[in-house]
């Protein structure tokens, strides 16, 4: 039984996470990386009323609060701040929508190195597959299922704001590259 309400408070935790990412989001139009900390503390306050309503070991509460809290902590940062931030994610999921994305994106020095270095780190870790020939990368199973799971968070904690300007760009410089 405690196992149901411990996974009950998480689950409602990590809603509560979402609806209050989402709400930051539409007052401050992006995610303030410092208020997701108190915004994970009140999370996992709510979630963990559940459990401490029906137990009553302290040193177990304070386990399971810490706990919740941790668990709100990652979420904040690995699903809203990264898909708010995050020139990496933008790219694989860019190229997950379109099937291949242009590895000529930006043309001035400066940012040239950096945007490389997003692409190596794509294949690296298995996201992009790169053909340097044809100027084009195309997404991996990796990429995709990634995809799946962080862009609807992103849908429903209105975190891909950012996301959303780099289709622009991107669409803007296809067109430029096309004429």
């Amino acid at each position: 039984m405690r196992f149901i309400f411990y996974n009950t408070g998480i689950v409602i935790s990590l809603a509560l996470m979402v609806i209050f990412t989402n709400y930051e989001v539409k007052i401050n139009q992006n995610v303030l990386f410092f208020e997701l900390y108190g915004i994970s503390l009140i999370s996992a306050i709510f979630g963990f009323i559940i459990f401490w309503k029906k137990y009553k070991d302290n040193f177990e509460r304070f386990l399971v609060l810490f706990s919740y809290l941790l668990i709100n902590i990652l979420f904040a940062y690995y699903i809203a701040v990264i898909i708010d931030r995050s020139l990496s994610a933008f790219m694989y999921f860019y190229s997950v929508e379109n099937k291949s994305i242009s590895t000529d994106i930006y043309d001035e020095s400066y940012f040239k190195e950096y945007i490389n270095r997003r692409y190596e780190e794509g294949k690296k870790i298995g996201y992009l597959r790169c053909d340097y020939d044809k100027k084009e990368c195309t997404p991996t199973i990796k990429a995709r299922l990634t995809y799946m799971v962080m862009y609807p968070i992103g849908k429903l904690t209105g975190t891909l704001g950012h996301y959303d300007d780099f289709k622009i760009l991107m669409r803007n410089k296809n067109k430029t590259n096309q004429r």
